[in-house]
């Protein structure tokens, strides 16, 4: 009996245990990236609002060039005639001062191995930073122009250059003098003085307009990232169902940005400020979002929002949590298309009244409710909401097939289709037919099509407009 028991206490506590160890998984937070495999994103700081991070555009450069596209491009005769004229301008001057000729096929040498751009609002400061690492042949270009830069500008009284040893590295820093923002209420006739600083370290070129930021980066190259974007919590969960290592990815904290944007003193100032606040005021329902890109034949590109529950929005909240249903127009979609993009929405008519309701300028409500009103006058004689977005589904897209690259006009489009998905086709089809009819000066013929699908097709064919 005892030994029953013990077993019996023995597996409650591991029914416990393992519970409590589920519970505790689904709570924990992401795991931090290793910075050995994020390149230039490691170095990216933690407060950045905005982050944008390209690698391997060399590679997808060399594929370009490959390609049948490419090959059809650079046989237009504009294009030849444009690169000719590349090929024989006179760069002797530019040789005298930079030590080498500039040509076209240096072109490769500036595709970046790894591109990292992030702003970050701190204080009442912008900071934005860019860096790129380059292969041997881009540094050692970068690095004459370098050498070069205080000579180009001596002339210019306004651009002065200075430079500091930091850890090592040198950081040169650029001062230069702008007008007063021109968006300003009020703005003066006065010049601000701006400062952009930069280094070359290790094959890696850094700009930024806050020095601070670069010394932050050279001690993260000299002693290992600590503290950056691939820690942050807010950074991992909206990358958690993305690969932060695409090839290209974009990340943003919309709720804290648009906070920052609205506090920041330039703004307060501006004109439109009440127009800026009133739109930036419904990012609050998206914390971060994220994008990730991997350029090919089959180029993929996903998309995550990390949503903020506590937002005031509900009902826009509402609606962007809703799922789309799959998609149908992708099944009319050519096999040869050269485009094909769709739009799924939740709830199109929900959309609109939300939209309308609580969401518009009253400058702009005032003018969209007369507009509506027009619609409902003869010969038109239309109700935008009951007769069309009601009668409308929750998809619509866009094709681009048979097409001829020219620059003739009469052949730069030979066809595309646009497809939506419909809850009433008669309705439809019936609005269109009156619209054709109520002008009698047009050429507009219509045909009725035998399909008879949830779905309307609009294709332009060689000057040709099929609906069905």
């Amino acid at each position: 009996m005892e030994k029953r028991n013990i077993i019996f206490t023995v597996i409650s506590v591991l029914i416990i245990l393992s519970i409590i160890t589920l519970t505790s998984c689904s709570k924990k937070k992401p795991v931090a990236m290793s910075a050995s495999d994020s390149g230039l994103l490691s170095y990216a700081s933690k407060d950045s609002q905005i982050v944008l991070r390209a690698k391997n555009l060399n590679k997808t450069y060399s594929e370009l060039v490959d390609s049948h596209f490419y090959k059809q491009l650079m046989s237009y005769d504009f294009v030849k005639s444009t690169i000719q004229e590349i090929n024989n301008a006179d760069f002797s001057k530019a040789k005298d001062l930079l030590g080498f000729e500039p040509n076209l096929s240096m072109l490769t040498n500036f595709f970046a191995s790894d591109i990292l751009f992030t702003f970050s609002f701190r204080n009442t400061d912008m900071v934005f930073h860019f860096s790129a690492r380059y292969d041997a042949g881009g540094d050692s270009i970068l690095k004459s122009i370098d050498s070069v830069l205080p000579e180009i500008f001596k002339e210019e009284k306004d651009v002065k250059f200075s430079s500091e040893n930091f850890k090592d590295v040198k950081i040169t820093t650029v001062d230069y003098f702008v007008n007063e923002s021109l968006f300003m209420q009020n703005s003066r006739d006065v010049r601000e003085q701006q400062k952009i600083s930069y280094f070359f370290f290790n094959g890696i070129m850094s700009v930024s307009n806050n020095s601070e930021q670069l010394k932050t980066m050279i001690t993260a190259i000299k002693e290992g990232p600590k503290d950056t974007i691939i820690s942050d919590p807010t950074f991992l969960q909206t990358f958690e169902k993305l690969d932060a290592n695409k090839q290209i990815i974009a990340y943003c904290k919309m709720k804290e940005l648009a906070q920052k944007v609205l506090e920041h003193p330039v703004i307060k100032q501006m004109a439109k400020r009440d127009e800026i606040e009133r739109y930036l005021m419904t990012w609050d329902i998206i914390n971060s979002i994220g994008g990730a890109v991997e350029l090919g034949q089959n180029t993929v590109i996903k998309t995550y929002s990390f949503f903020n529950n506590e937002t005031k929005h509900k009902d826009l909240l509402e609606l962007y949590k809703k799922k789309p249903e799959k998609l149908k127009t992708a099944f009319f979609a050519p096999a040869e298309a050269n485009v094909f993009l769709a739009w799924g929405f939740a709830d199109a008519l929900k959309y609109y009244d939300v939209l309308t309701s609580s969401y518009m300028d009253e400058k702009v409500k005032k003018d969209f409710n007369n507009a509506v009103a027009q619609l409902k006058k003869e010969p038109i004689n239309i109700d935008l909401r009951n007769d069309i977005i009601k009668s409308i589904g929750n998809e619509m897209a866009f094709c681009l097939f048979d097409l001829k690259y020219s620059i003739m006009p009469d052949d730069h489009l030979n066809a595309f289709l646009l497809a939506l998905h419909l809850k009433d086709q008669k309705k439809i089809a019936g609005i269109i037919s009156n619209l054709i009819k109520s002008n009698p000066s047009n050429k507009i013929k219509m045909e009725n099509s035998k399909y008879n699908g949830p779905l309307l097709l609009t294709s332009f064919m060689r000057s040709k407009m099929i609906l069905c």
